[in-house]
């Protein structure tokens, strides 16, 4: 598995390209190291990586401390959401070092098509029964043109989802 694949440890989506860690609506940003630390063990799902391959693959020949990799771990916790005491994700095997026990799958890239958040906006409806739907479709409308300005977001237009309703009936 290399730098760029993208993958997914348990439900997260990681994307090392980009430095971030997605599940549902939650993405995470890590720094560098962390990032690197998650892909050598994804890389080695199941099997215990040494302290002394994760320092050599992570920081190379640069000096670090004792806490650098503890604390590295730690904060890959963190973001994962994971616990030490009960690891769903990371576990310490003491003495020895560290391995993902949570699934790793590599994400097959589908051809054409590129990850990128979407939106749909359906008109408010009126509640109060006074017959003022001109107002909810105004406000969807405004949302709209506002939402289109919000870079690498696609807004998806109200009419395709309207006539995919009328062509399914």
């Amino acid at each position: 598995m290399g730098e760029a694949v993208t993958f997914r440890v348990g439900a997260w989506l990681v994307e090392p390209s980009l430095n971030q860690i997605s599940k549902c609506s939650i993405t995470t940003y890590l720094r560098r190291q962390v990032m690197d630390l998650l892909v050598l063990l994804a890389t080695h799902a199941g099997r215990v990586v040494s302290r002394a391959e994760i320092l050599d693959s992570v920081w190379g020949t640069r000096f670090v401390s004792d806490t650098v990799l503890p604390r590295c771990v730690a904060e890959l916790r963190a973001a994962l959401g994971d616990d030490a005491e009960c690891p769903a994700f990371i576990e310490t095997i003491p003495k020895r070092g560290y391995r993902v026990i949570a699934p790793v799958v590599e994400e097959t890239p589908v051809a054409g098509r590129t990850r990128q958040p979407s939106v749909l906006v359906l008109p408010f409806r009126d509640l109060g029964g006074g017959g003022e739907q001109y107002l909810g479709e105004g406000l969807a409308e405004q949302l709209i043109n506002s939402l289109t300005r919000v870079a690498g977001l696609r807004v998806i237009a109200r009419g395709t989802v309207a006539s995919s309703r009328r062509r399914s009936s």
